[in-house]
């Protein structure tokens, strides 16, 4: 007897046949002989992701490769890839982990952990501002690129061991590095879009020209 699983490793869902004891059927794209992963297993977890991931993977990535360049921007903007991951985080702790202390508390004190390691990083960073216009420029960085990167690949091998065995949302080595990779990627935007906020605030004003592509 099988079931489909739709795993929602925050948002990446994938549908398997499994069987319901979590056991992998005989001949099933996500097993082989020694439990390793085949290119059919890659095709399906590829071939069975949402529309809307890829292009919400698109569009992170696109801001991602913009931030390695100087750029001009509305200040408000940079709340958006924050907020997307914070959501994402929330997402995730209501579809694919149990809401209980230990899932909560993880994802909580990894945000913090975050948002402090985030502001230790951008304590250098030099910006300036165009406060009548709300404006902010920002020096190129491979940050939000690069962490956009790892947290997909994080999220695919999660979301894989999911679709493996269902059980695992329910272990606690499970939920403490999905829900401490969420919040720990959050916080350090949230750390990072703290500061910038700080020394927004603290510089003097300088005319900017907002460019055509924003980006974070």
């Amino acid at each position: 007897m099988s079931r489909t699983i739709w795993f929602y490793s925050l948002g990446l869902c994938v549908a398997h046949d499994a069987d319901v004891d979590g056991t992998r059927r005989r001949g099933h794209p996500l097993a082989t002989k020694y439990g390793g992963i085949g290119m059919d297993t890659v095709s399906d977890i590829i071939g069975g992701t949402p529309t809307w991931v890829w292009v919400l993977l698109v569009f992170l990535i696109i801001r991602g490769v913009q931030a390695t360049k100087t750029g001009v921007m509305p200040f408000w903007r940079l709340l958006i890839i924050p907020t997307l991951f914070t959501g994402w985080g929330l997402l995730g702790l209501l579809t694919t982990l149990q809401l209980t202390a230990f899932s909560v508390g993880t994802w909580v004190i990894a945000i913090v952990a975050g948002c402090l390691a985030g502001r230790h990083m951008a304590r250098d960073v030099t910006l300036r501002a165009d406060k009548p216009r709300g404006l902010v420029e920002l020096p190129g960085s491979v940050f939000t690129l690069v962490l956009i990167l790892v947290i997909f690949a994080a999220k695919y091998v999660l979301g894989y061991q999911l679709a493996v065995n269902p059980d695992n949302a329910r272990s606690a080595i499970y939920v403490f590095f999905d829900a401490g990779i969420s919040g720990l990627v959050a916080g350090l935007f949230i750390g990072r879009v703290w500061i910038y906020h700080r020394k927004y605030q603290a510089a003097e004003d300088t005319p900017l020209q907002e460019e055509p592509l924003a980006r974070q």
